[in-house]
Order: C-alpha cells, then sequence, then structure tokens
C-alpha cells in the first residue's frame, strides 16, 4: 500500500517499505564437515571444513532499489588441507597439500540461478583464499567448467592465512527488480580438489522476496507557469512508483494528515482550493478526490508513466506528478 499526500507547500510523500528478506541457508552437512582422510602411497591425504555455518541476511536500505549494486551473503571459514604420514602422527610430520575449488549445481543457459517455480533469478558465485600458491589473495568466479587458482593448503584453522577462504554469494538488484516476488532456492556443490580427488559440500541457497512498495522523486513546488489560455497556474513533478515484479497497485491522496482531508493551500485568513489529477500517460486525466483509492497497473515493470496532474480555474493551482517510463526508485 502506499499513498501521498499534498499540503500548501509542500507536496510530500509518504511510502510503506516492504523489507525484504534475504538468507542463506546450508545443508548441515557442509556447515559441520569432519576430518576426511583417504589413504594414499606413503600416508594419508586430510581435509576438512570448518565454520562454514548458516546465514540469516535481512536488508532494510532503501539504497537496494537502485542499479548496479548487488545483494550478497558473505562468510569467512576455514578449509584444512595436508598430507600425514600416519593417522597418529605428530603434527610436525603433516605438510600443507595444494588445493583448488569448483562450483556446480543449478544453471540455466551457462549461468547460475535461484528457482521459484517457473521463475528463475541469476545468482554469481565468488571465492577467495587466503594462500594462493602464486599472486594475491583475490575473489574469483568458480564454476562447472573453472576452478580457482590453487591455494597452499593448510594444517589447522589457527595456520592464517593458508586456512582462511570466503564464500560470497551475488544477487544483482538489476534483477531482484524485474522478479516476481516470492521464495527462491537453488542447489549447488561447492567441491575442494586434491590433485585427482575431491571433498564435496552441498550448499542450499535462499532469496524471499516479498512485495516490496516504494515512492519517491516527489519534491517541493513553486508555482511560476500560468496558462494564458485558461487562466490556470500548473506545474508538473516526476516522480517513481516501484513495485517489485512491476505488480499491480493503488495510489491515493489527500490535502493533509487525514486521508480525507480536502485539498488546499493556506495562509491565516485565506484558502485557495486546488485540484489533483492521475493519468496513465499524461492525457485522459482522471480527478482523485481525497482519499479514493485508484488502481494503477505495473509499477516500474514497463513502460507506463503514472502521472497526477491538477488543472485549475482562475483561483486554482495545478499539481503534476509522473513516473517516466522504466525509471526506477
Amino acid at each position: 500500500m502506499v499513498w501521498y499526500r499534498l499540503t500548501g507547500k509542500r507536496c510530500q510523500t509518504l511510502a510503506k517499505l516492504l523489507v525484504m528478506a534475504v538468507s542463506l541457508g546450508l545443508y548441515s552437512g557442509f556447515a559441520s564437515a569432519a576430518l576426511d582422510c583417504d589413504s594414499i602411497s606413503g600416508g594419508y591425504r586430510c581435509t576438512d571444513i570448518v565454520g562454514l555455518e548458516n546465514q540469516d541476511i535481512v536488508i532494510q536500505n532503501e539504497d537496494l532499489v537502485g542499479t548496479g549494486s548487488v545483494v550478497f551473503g558473505e562468510q569467512e571459514y576455514c578449509i584444512l588441507s595436508y598430507t600425514t604420514p600416519s593417522l597418529n602422527s605428530n603434527s610436525s610430520a603433516w605438510n600443507r597439500l595444494v588445493f583448488d575449488v569448483q562450483v556446480g549445481g543449478d544453471n540455466s543457459n551457462g549461468e547460475f540461478v535461484l528457482q521459484n517455480g517457473g521463475s528463475t533469478l541469476p545468482v554469481n558465485f565468488q571465492w577467495r583464499g587466503g594462500a594462493p600458491v602464486s599472486g594475491g589473495s583475490v575473489w574469483e568466479s568458480p564454476g562447472p567448467n573453472n576452478l580457482t587458482s590453487d591455494q597452499q593448503g593448510a594444517l589447522s584453522c589457527n595456520d592464517d592465512p593458508y586456512s582462511q577462504a570466503w564464500l560470497r554469494f551475488e544477487v544483482s538488484s538489476d534483477d531482484l527488480q524485474s522478479a516476481n516476488p516470492g521464495t527462491y532456492t537453488g542447489s549447488f556443490n561447492v567441491d575442494i580438489g586434491q590433485d585427482s580427488a575431491g571433498y564435496h559440500g552441498d550448499v542450499n541457497f535462499t532469496v524471499r522476496l516479498p512485495r516490496l512498495i516504494k515512492i519517491s522523486g516527489l519534491d517541493d513546488m513553486v508555482l511560476t507557469e500560468r496558462n494564458a489560455n485558461n487562466n490556470r497556474y500548473r506545474q508538473e513533478e516526476p516522480f517513481c512508483v516501484f513495485v517489485t515484479g512491476g505488480g499491480n497497485y493503488r495510489i491515493r491522496a489527500s490535502g493533509g494528515p487525514g486521508q480525507n482531508d480536502t485539498f488546499l493551500l493556506t495562509q491565516p485568513g485565506d484558502a485557495i482550493q486546488y485540484r489533483v489529477r492521475l493519468s496513465s500517460n499524461g492525457n485522459n486525466n482522471i480527478t482523485v478526490s481525497p482519499g479514493d483509492w485508484v488502481n494503477a497497473n505495473n509499477g516500474s515493470r514497463l513502460s507506463y508513466p503514472l502521472w497526477l496532474v491538477a488543472p485549475m480555474s482562475n483561483d486554482f493551482l495545478e499539481h503534476a506528478c509522473s513516473r517516466q517510463p522504466m525509471t526506477l526508485c
């Protein structure tokens, strides 16, 4: 639900912004993995993942509704990779074992996706190790057909920076803006490779996208333009109505804090009435009565501007507000 009010000297906006909740869940098998040691020539090859736990992220920043930003879940955890001559040997006999990381799972047209029925939401994976064999620690994008750079391995979780690893999931705000509300999930595997062997970890990533509604762009107005043909004052001001997935919505206006307050400009001892009108394209204006709901379609998703206009007679002033095509709040 979105509503705004117009007062005599100020065009104010009140919008109820529903919070977008993003939660990152991991299967317990990956979060609580145990040390795994396989027999090799001359000893054992051991691997473990420690500290990668479930995450719940709530996004409350209105800047999410913008372009070029991402919603992400990120966590630092520990990877152990080493060889030992025996399962009972002292740690002084262990040696770090080089490994790399590969990611696989739900995908469409070559990119990872989260699914909500027949709808998909692209998701990007980023991974960073603490001690590459060569070069510095940088974010990489592992996928089904590409591995991360080789990492040196670690003997314990205190073996910094060798044991350090970071996993990051990213969803573009541009994709979220056009996505239909709902719960998007995907199943993925984040695998550690040691020569010809591997260590498997399953990951489940969930984005919960409720209906998000926002009005922005309504500013103060100064009435300086006068129509010579009808002796009316008028002013137009663009504004944006954003609805998650471009859904339908309702909008209403009032002339004060009360939802049915008359449209009046006032000063001590005097008042001037004005009208407010809505249009989907700048024409075919619909007069809005204080407190009455007006239905609107395709908030921010399609190229249908929303105009609010108030043509006035001699002692009336005119207000106009619009949402330009594809303008994002």
